[in-house]
């Protein structure tokens, strides 16, 4: 799966926080490992912290990378994405990468 620095950026810091049972936390922090960016990526891409706690990196470099994720794993993000509470429009892409449907609240209604 081709997943951007925006994206694996987002990914780490929902999935660092998320909890659950022992086997589940191993099989998240294997993804992490997975996902995180390496200490070379944070150096090709000039990734920096701001005290506000904005990341920026270069844009002008290429930044997807094919990170291995087996169905299962896809599944279990998907899974920790639908069971967050505080997503933002920030979010769209990887609900999108991981074929999470948001709910209208307006559906049903007349």
């Amino acid at each position: 799966m081709n997943i951007d620095v925006k994206e694996r950026l987002l990914l780490t810091e929902i999935l660092s926080t998320t909890e659950g049972s022992i086997t589940r936390l191993g099989a998240i922090r294997k993804m992490l490992d997975q996902i995180s960016l390496t200490a070379e990526e944070l150096e090709e891409y000039s990734v920096i912290s701001l005290p506000n706690g904005t990341i920026r990196w270069k844009v002008d470099v290429p930044q997807g990378k094919e990170i291995p994720l087996s169905t299962a794993q896809q599944n279990m993000i998907s899974a920790v994405l639908s069971g967050v509470s505080s997503l933002s429009a920030k979010h769209f892409p990887l609900l999108d990468l991981f074929g999470v449907k948001l709910q209208d609240p307006t559906e049903g209604q007349s």
